[in-house]
């Protein structure tokens, strides 16, 4: 390749980068309209067969377009059982009859941009105990910056239903390490819910985070919320509950901290990242090519 063609290649692709940045930024603030998470996960393994199946939507989804789930048998065969609308985020599917033992299904759940399938596999009993209680191990806290690209910050990951807050400016972004539960059936069905139960700004308890247990059973995990300036200003106090396939809850040992006490620090929640800035990697590359220019120059025409 001569090295005009190089040249020409590195800056296409530094050029490149900020377009790519901003679609990032812009997927960011556009939501897929559709299911945002399914109980079971796709690919989860020992499933109970008494498995309530769950997809949770984003928030006034189900009042404006509505909602579907079906269930198929390994054979394409639909598993008889009813929808169930909990609120205008949660959607369940109610088998009329246990599921067949170390057997395959898919799940169909409806959206406006396409349906997702849940394929998953059950194992040979049911889910007959909650599981155990989470520990929180860490509190952590920093100052949030603006969330893939979006001038109002971050949102909570709340159900309004449930009682979640809007927030637009002067954000504290918060997190809880905690050691993760276990369950007598797949620990990929448990979802934890983060409680602020006391604290400047509150009157009642209110549900400010949702996540999904992404680690084996007593490793430790993060959950992430964001506060406003007014409820991070003293302490609050937190709970964390953990949720089964069977709707089971187990609750945390309450965990009371100042999130503006300078010790703490906090990694970004953000996934998507503006990727202009990593333009400057590029930077050594053109020097380089510039060296060889030079010296290339000096020896005879450049091919």
């Amino acid at each position: 390749m001569s090295f005009w063609l190089q040249l020409g290649f590195a800056l296409g692709v530094m050029m490149a980068l900020p377009a790519f940045g901003e679609a990032q930024a812009e997927e960011c603030r556009a939501p897929r309209l559709g299911v945002e998470s399914t109980i079971p996960i796709s690919g989860a393994r020992d499933i109970p067969t008494n498995v309530l199946i769950r997809g949770r939507y984003p928030t006034g989804y189900l009042d404006e377009y509505g909602g579907e789930i079906a269930l198929y048998d390994a054979g394409g065969e639909p598993v008889e059982g009813e929808v169930v609308r909990a609120s205008s985020r949660m959607l369940y599917f109610i088998p009329r009859e246990a599921l067949d033992p170390s057997s395959e299904y898919r799940a169909i759940f409806s959206g406006v941009d396409g349906d997702f399938e849940a394929s998953f596999v059950t194992t040979d009993r049911i889910d007959e105990s909650a599981p155990t209680a989470p520990i929180i191990v860490r509190t952590e806290a920093q100052r949030s910056e603006t969330r893939c690209g979006s001038e109002l910050g971050p949102r909570p990951e709340v159900d309004e239903d449930e009682g979640g807050l809007e927030v637009e400016s002067g954000l504290i972004r918060i997190g809880l390490v905690f050691e993760t539960a276990d369950d007598d059936t797949s620990i990929s069905s448990l979802e934890y819910l983060l409680y602020r139960t006391r604290g400047p700004e509150l009157e009642a308890p209110r549900l400010i985070a949702r996540a999904s247990q992404t680690v084996f059973a007593g490793e430790t995990q993060t959950i992430g919320a964001i506060l406003t300036e007014a409820e991070a200003d003293g302490e609050s106090c937190f709970v964390l509950i953990v949720e089964d396939a069977l709707l089971r809850r187990t609750v945390s040992e309450p965990e009371c901290f100042g999130p503006k006490a300078p010790h703490h620090a906090f990694d970004s929640l953000c996934a998507a990242v503006d990727l202009r800035g990593t333009a400057s990697l590029f930077l050594p590359i053109l020097g380089g090519l510039a060296l060889v220019w030079l010296r290339r120059r000096a020896a005879g025409p450049i091919g």
